[in-house]
């Protein structure tokens, strides 16, 4: 019997083995892919070296800075891309699954060669030195993985020294005393006055954000020192970066939490040297509203698209838009129902945004026209039944608020270098 049961076990053994080794073998690597560009010109940088830091893994881009580097196992990890004459620009905490392909673009700054050294004496009063600037930048990948933050950009950067916030029922910034107003967030160059679900009208904050972080490709956060084409904004800048959809292959991804469940698409334009990003993010815990007997449930949701396109090697043109929608409502007058004060409650949000950004290579650098509109709306009803001492229906109350605030921006930007442009 004993030997019996250990050929069976042997047999078993065996096949667990082979049977993981044909799992692992059918698991596909992941790739990398993107382009180098000159950040002060956003021309492309052949020649330049991008490696995964650790490994002897690594590409060349080639003349239009484009990279791609295949055969990642899937995790987590560090690339650095450099070049002659220009400082290096690492992206840490690059998640990379089987199967997939991650677009990463970097933009390095000119950096003056170190030459023959030169001696300089001080005269009789010695400068200041500058101060450090007050700006961070945040990756795609630190706002996902960002502890506590729910994957709500906003809520990311309250874990930044000199920011905080009133409460946890809420994201809004506040940073060095400012009011809950003087905070500014700007999407690909527009300014958009609310990015949250149901929006408070007199802050920048709310319960969670309507931005799909999948469209995030960097975010640079100011505390101060930023210029004044950022207007009457006293606290602080957020500036979002999106990225470009990839145009080589389609993908799609479907994403479910605790609230909502959503699906994510990309891929490329037929025929065209372009690219789209569409998300749409919707709420379901109303859905369950009789069976969990619940007298108020808020509901929402959310979309948001980019679409992307070079022209010419000189010119590209982006579009995106951003709709976030809410409601509530607590009815008193059906059965086991309560409210606080009134027999009806009906509050409804929306906002959305629109925008559309022109790059042109001129000469010695280029320009950006940015044109969108942003629009902040609300609509507020409360139904109320005054009754006597004796419970008679006496009075009847219906009071109502409506408030819309749109904005219509043109920005022009013009940027000038000291080598000419060739193409992006």
């Amino acid at each position: 019997m004993f030997y019996y049961t250990k050929i069976v076990f042997t047999i078993f053994c065996a096949l667990v083995f082979l049977f993981s080794n044909s799992v692992q073998a059918k698991i596909e690597p992941g790739n990398i892919k993107g382009r180098v560009f000159d950040a002060s010109k956003l021309t492309p940088i052949p020649g330049a070296n991008v490696i995964v830091v650790g490994t002897d893994m690594g590409a060349a881009s080639d003349l239009d800075g484009g990279f791609k580097i295949s055969g990642f196992k899937p995790g987590t990890y560090h690339i650095m891309a450099s070049a002659l004459g220009f400082a290096n620009h690492s992206r840490g905490e690059v998640s990379i699954s089987a199967g997939r392909t991650v677009t990463i673009d970097f933009h390095l700054e000119p950096m003056v060669i170190k030459g023959e050294e030169v001696t300089v004496r001080g005269g009789f009063f010695q400068d200041k030195p500058n101060l450090p600037s007050s700006t961070r930048t945040l990756s795609y990948e630190e706002v996902r993985r960002a502890p506590g933050a729910f994957e709500d950009v906003l809520r990311t950067i309250q874990a930044i020294p000199g920011v905080f916030t009133q409460n946890d029922l809420t994201n809004e910034v506040i940073v060095r005393g400012g009011s809950f107003a003087e905070h500014l967030t700007i999407i690909d160059g527009l300014e958009v006055d609310n990015i949250n679900h149901f929006p408070d009208p007199t802050t920048s904050g709310g319960p969670m954000s309507g931005i799909n972080i999948e469209f995030i490709e960097d975010v640079t956060f100011s505390t101060g020192g930023f210029s004044a084409k950022y207007g009457d904004r006293l606290s602080s800048i957020l500036d979002l970066e999106l990225r470009d959809g990839d145009k080589d292959n389609f993908r799609g991804q479907v994403e479910t939490s605790f609230a909502s469940a959503g699906v994510n698409l990309e891929g490329g334009i037929p025929r065209t040297n372009g690219s789209y990003l569409l998300s749409f993010r919707r709420s379901y815990i109303d859905l369950l509203k009789e069976q969990l007997s619940l007298p108020a449930v808020p509901y929402f949701w959310d979309s948001q698209f980019k679409i992307s396109s070079e022209l010419s090697p000189t010119v590209k043109l982006s579009m995106f838009g951003l709709y976030v929608k809410d409601w509530v409502k607590i009815d008193a007058m059906e059965e086991g129902a309560w409210s606080r004060g009134a027999e009806t409650i009906n509050a409804k949000d929306h906002s959305q945004a629109l925008g559309s950004r022109l790059r042109m290579l001129m000469g010695r650098g280029f320009m950006e026209l940015i044109i969108g509109r942003s629009e902040i709306s609300g609509s507020y009803d409360i139904f109320d039944v005054y009754e006597n001492i004796l419970g008679e229906r006496i009075s009847d109350l219906y009071a109502f608020a409506r408030s819309t605030e749109t904005t219509d921006q043109v920005h022009v930007n013009l940027t000038q270098s000291t080598r000419n442009v060739d193409q992006f």
